[in-house]
């Protein structure tokens, strides 16, 4: 049996904007897939995320795997169809018979899966049981299940109210440090280098502007979201505070950065002079370099990009 096991661009987008994709175990997600575990006595629980090449793990047990491939075809057939999947026989099931989850060492032969939405409706993951031996799944069972899923939803929203900026839709100053930590330990690990990019857009003439808090406010949003449509979905965009940005971007150098923040310029001309006309601003950009040969911290970096946004 073959699907399509790519997920919906919208469910990507959601999983990004939770910031929760590499980050260390949590309690308050351990703590569910524990009661998951003992509630049906099952040797494997996990809450898992997807993502564009993979199904990510935020909490598991009984399981070796931090991951597995996106060619899973039961979990993306719950990501993509939005409805729980119940397998009480592995071996006879066509989606997972020939996979290494049942022919390999996790000898997997009962898997049910749940699908785990986010505020805004889409699917970013499952709550998942696993069992090594076969066994019946009642509705009752089901219902439970999904009532677990259902306060790993509200963790989940948390996590997104926490680290997203409202107004905005993209990571919050918050969301930003707590990324972007992550992202450099991976730029040292595989030693290559980012660039990060401060932003700032700010009124030309507040005196001359009626109705300024509005109009400002309909312009960091609008703004926002030319900025999410702009870089690349591998750079982790923020808001830091008021009419300041930031982005990371990973595998940049200072110049190609320099050569982006050109290009974003040109954008944002166009975008004002056809959006709001009648409240320019003006953009200007602080970079700053990271290589794995100069290491810095993230405070570092945002204290850097701030100096050269100001000279």
């Amino acid at each position: 049996m073959h699907m399509e096991t790519t997920a919906p661009a919208s469910s990507l987008e959601s999983v990004r904007n939770l910031n929760l994709l590499d980050t260390e175990a949590e309690e308050r997600f351990d703590r569910l897939t524990r009661m998951a575990r003992r509630m049906f006595d099952v040797p494997v629980a996990f809450i898992s995320l997807v993502d564009e090449n993979r199904h990510w793990f935020k909490s598991r047990f009984g399981l070796e795997l931090s991951e597995v491939s996106s060619s899973i075809p039961v979990l993306a057939e719950i990501v993509k169809f939005k409805k729980p999947i119940v397998i009480t026989n592995a071996e006879k099931d066509a989606r997972l018979k020939e996979t290494d989850l049942v022919t390999g060492a996790e000898n997997v032969r009962f898997y049910v899966g749940v699908p785990l939405r986010s505020v805004s409706g889409d699917v970013v993951g499952t709550l998942s049981i696993v069992d090594r031996t076969t066994r019946v799944f009642r509705d009752e069972d089901l219902a439970m299940l999904e009532d677990i899923a259902r306060i790993v939803e509200k963790e989940i929203a948390e996590a997104q109210e926490s680290t997203m900026d409202e107004l905005t839709g993209i990571s919050s100053r918050k969301g930003f440090y707590l990324i972007a930590e992550h992202s450099l330990s991976v730029t040292m690990r595989y030693q290559t280098e980012a660039t990060l990019v401060i932003m700032q857009v700010a009124p030309v003439d507040v005196a001359g502007v009626s109705n300024f808090a509005a109009k400002q406010e309909a312009m960091l949003k609008a703004f926002g979201q030319l900025l999410k449509q702009f870089f690349r979905n591998s750079d982790l965009v923020g808001r830091l505070v008021a009419d300041k940005f930031v982005v990371l971007l990973h595998e940049t150098g200072v110049d190609a950065a320099y050569s982006v923040i050109g290009k974003l310029q040109s954008e944002v001309e166009h975008f004002c002079a056809k959006h709001s006309p009648e409240f320019p601003v003006v953009f200007s950009a602080g970079v700053a370099a990271f290589t794995a040969e100069h290491p810095r911290t993230i405070h570092q970096l945002i204290e850097t990009a701030e100096d050269d946004l100001f000279q």
